[in-house]
């Protein structure tokens, strides 16, 4: 539940995005799989932090770790479209 309300509140991030889009080039659409990517990985790493937080294993830092990159890539995709919307000539 926790993957599809978060996949759910950056999906409704990214559409109020692209409302205020009048074109689309081949690059934000680059932009856009790359944020896709990130996204789909959201599933795998929420379930891997949630299997091992309560351990306090060494797993568990890598589990934090995939999690916190996982959501930095996403950051980063929002952050390239938002600054091709912005300084792009069309």
């Amino acid at each position: 539940m926790i993957s599809f309300f978060v996949i759910g509140v950056i999906w409704v991030n990214h559409h109020a995005l692209f409302l205020l889009i009048d074109h689309v080039d081949r690059l934000m659409l680059f932009y856009n799989l790359l944020l896709l990517l990130w996204v789909s990985t959201i599933p795998f790493t929420t379930s891997t932090l949630a299997q091992y937080v309560e351990d306090g294993t060494p797993a568990t830092r890598v589990a934090v770790l995939l999690y916190g990159v996982s959501n930095e890539g996403m950051a980063i995709a929002f952050f390239l479209i938002l600054r091709h919307m912005l300084y792009s000539h069309w």
